[in-house]
């Protein structure tokens, strides 16, 4: 196997490599004058299996991992795989009015397009952007899950029977339910109302959290103005201790600055590698590359 990896990409990547007993090799990536990506392979694929890694976090990502992907495809390789941590239009999967794009599922038919065997995605805001690449047969899509991870984190927090799980929204109730049946307690879920684009106003919590302990569940905390509200919307309905366990740390624009002084609402927060992130950090990152590369050793070697 031959590991390559995007700007984006890369610190994951090296972790998946040491998993699998592999190094990351090296590849140039650099922009033209004219703001055009180029890249060049260093340790070029012969007859082997190519793994590329990069997350499509704002458009140079995206166009990153397209033609790094392009690229390996040139040569011989026994399969493609890629690994995709953080697939950032996930939350353009439908268009809520007329006119507005979709551009989740555009992105996965465009790197579908390079025809890779395996497509490696990671809490996919709506999993229904994987069948954007059913119509190709010969690829397979994969969607490990960072709650197997977290999960251990949760057990290793001792907590008492008098806790319940929170979703950040509807659409995540699924998953906070099947959290809390590893536990056999309750959950409940916010039912907010989308005012527009980064604005999120928290209706009311459905559900009893009165003087118990709650673990939100969310998939990606991007400014933080859902998780935020919805925190005090908890403590407002009379919450104790609440734990944010969160898989795509963005963090993109006061995101960063506003959980640094919210100790009044979490207790702890928690996230994973998928994203790189400067440090330190004010969450717990829990690394799930050992997952995925379990996932690539027991799926695909």
């Amino acid at each position: 196997m031959k590991i390559y990896a995007t700007h984006s990409g890369k610190a994951f990547a090296k972790k998946i490599a040491s998993h699998l007993g592999e190094k990351l090799h090296a590849v140039d990536i650099g922009k033209y004058p004219d703001g055009q990506i180029w890249n060049k392979i260093i340790d070029l694929p012969h007859n082997e299996i190519a793994l590329v890694v990069g997350n499509t976090l704002g458009s140079d990502g995206l166009v990153e991992l397209l033609t790094l992907l392009d690229t390996v495809q040139d040569f011989s390789v026994q399969k493609t795989v890629v690994v995709v941590p953080y697939f950032g239009a996930g939350r353009q999967d439908r268009a809520n009015e007329p006119g507005q794009d979709k551009a989740g599922r555009m992105q996965m038919k465009v790197i579908a397009c390079e025809r890779p065997n395996r497509i490696v995605l990671i809490d996919l805001h709506n999993s229904s952007l994987k069948e954007c690449t059913a119509l190709d047969p010969r690829i397979r899509n994969m969607e490990p899950y960072a709650k197997t991870v977290f999960l251990d984190v949760i057990r290793s927090m001792d907590l008492t029977s008098d806790f319940v799980f929170a979703a950040a929204d509807v659409g995540r109730l699924g998953i906070a339910r099947s959290y809390a049946k590893e536990f056999k307690v309750g959950t409940v879920y916010l039912d907010k109302r989308r005012e527009g684009p980064g604005q999120i106003e928290v209706m009311n919590v459905v559900g009893d959290v009165r003087g118990k302990t709650v673990i939100m569940i969310d998939d990606i905390v991007d400014s933080g103005g859902t998780v935020i509200q919805g925190a005090r919307a908890l403590k407002k309905e009379g919450a104790g201790d609440i734990h944010l366990f969160a898989t795509h740390l963005v963090l993109s624009g006061r995101g960063k600055k506003r959980f640094l002084h919210l100790s009044e609402l979490f207790t702890s927060l928690h996230g994973t590698d998928t994203i790189e992130l400067p440090h330190p950090s004010i969450f717990q990152i829990h690394s799930i590359a050992g997952l995925i590369a379990d996932c690539i050793q027991k799926e695909i070697l």
